[in-house]
């Protein structure tokens, strides 16, 4: 699907979750430099790093945390490299609605150890010996403040939905090189989601054609039933991911309902000849979306013309034109100036 121009900025929002603090290991200088002398190693090339809390009463707040990152994965869309991602406005509010459950697991979790700190501290000093370090250890406060979750959210940029105080040069190309921009990135995250889709279904296809019983009832290659529940699970939120609303991607999904997740792992099992028309229902199926995941980034018109000046062939010596600094204003506005 040829992206060209970004027309999604009312249909989907940047949100980035992150968590701060938890540091769980710190160096402990005086073993460090004992096994560099020791091993005749230069001191600075040698480090000793210990548990500060011991894993064992950090397991259940840490798996939270893991959940909750898999399911903003899950269900958002990659938009840049430094911890932005997209998620459509239609599901906006029952994506955060359940990570915000989560989250308050998450403090339920810090809590339960917090009220037994006395315990965790006592454990510490029995795990770590004299390696334990009563200046190092945290506080019942310090510790409560770790795994701190922070969301952010940002509409996404287009060439209409900013105030640019820049000459009058140079307004057309920012606006040009903004659209380009978010285009590039739509593109990638589309291309996401097509990998995402073959992922699935290849690895679908690879279980159901391992797959096999001897005539002693003995199993070679298991197939297990999340081979077909992670599929029937990414049907909705792969058509909730589209915002582009790609024509072909529906049909991809479409086809994985009709038939690659209407029978039970159970019933693939007993029937050889069911589970060999699935597996090549699957196997078209990747050939389909590898071939549609490949359009959506060729037909990008910065794949032939990355300085956004012509076509084919040789492109001139680009205008030069200051890089605008980006701004959000109160209203959610993206402003931009640059100086001469």
């Amino acid at each position: 699907m040829k992206i060209e121009k970004t027309t999604f900025a009312d249909e989907a929002l940047k949100v980035r979750q992150s968590f701060t603090g938890g540091r769980k290991t710190r160096k402990h200088q005086q073993a460090s430099s004992k096994v560099a002398a020791d091993n005749g190693a230069d001191a600075s090339e040698a480090r000793v790093n210990v548990n500060i809390i011991p894993r064992i009463w950090l397991r259940d707040v840490e798996a939270q945390v893991r959940e909750m990152r898999t399911f903003f994965t899950a269900n958002s869309l990659p938009w840049d490299d430094n911890g932005w991602r997209i998620i459509p406005a239609d599901s906006y509010d029952s994506v955060m609605s359940t990570l915000d459950s989560m989250a308050i697991e998450l403090d339920r979790l810090k809590e339960n150890v917090v009220k037994n700190w006395d315990q965790v501290k006592q454990n510490a000093y029995l795990k770590l010996g004299d390696l334990f370090d009563e200046n190092t250890f945290p506080t019942q406060g310090e510790f409560a403040s770790a795994f701190q979750r922070e969301v952010e959210v940002e509409p996404i940029p287009a060439s209409g939905h900013f105030t640019a105080n820049v000459l009058t040069k140079a307004q057309n190309r920012i606006a040009e090189k903004l659209e380009q921009r978010v285009a590039l990135q739509l593109a990638a995250a589309h291309h996401d989601l097509w990998m995402r889709l073959s992922k699935a279904v290849s690895h679908a296809c690879e279980r159901l054609s391992a797959y096999s019983v001897d005539g002693d009832g003995r199993v070679s290659n298991k197939l297990y039933d999340s081979v077909i529940t992670n599929l029937s699970d990414l049907v909705p939120v792969a058509r909730s991911l589209n915002i582009a609303d790609d024509a072909q991607l529906n049909k991809v999904v479409n086809d994985i309902e009709r038939h690659l997740v209407k029978h039970p792992v159970g019933v693939l099992k007993n029937d050889d000849g069911l589970r060999k028309i699935v597996a090549k229902h699957a196997s078209r199926i990747n050939s389909d979306i590898l071939g549609e995941s490949v359009k959506t980034l060729v037909d990008q018109p910065w794949r032939v013309d990355p300085n956004l000046s012509t076509s084919l062939g040789t492109a001139p010596e680009p205008e030069i034109v200051p890089e605008p600094d980006w701004r959000v204003d109160q209203s959610g506005h993206f402003t931009a100036s640059v100086t001469s």
